[in-house]
């Protein structure tokens, strides 16, 4: 008799979850960054303060940022 494969054993070992950093100086942007990302399994912050999102990777880095390239102050 064959054995079944469960979903857990077919996918293999767990991935660690990514984690995002998004920031923009326009917070409409950054609600519509935070919709799309949603949709992908991971750990999202989205920032409409650069300085802010800036202290935060220094405190914890992320796997990915997506950043606005003119933003005042920086």
């Amino acid at each position: 008799m064959a054995r079944k494969e469960t979903a857990s054993e077919t996918k293999g070992p767990s991935q660690p979850m990514l984690t995002i950093l998004a920031v923009d100086d326009d917070a409409l942007v950054g609600q519509l960054m935070a919709r799309y990302l949603a949709e992908i399994e991971c750990e999202l912050h989205v920032y409409d303060d650069p300085a802010r999102c800036l202290a935060a990777f220094q405190a914890k880095p992320s796997d990915i940022v997506i950043t606005d390239m003119s933003m005042p102050g920086m």
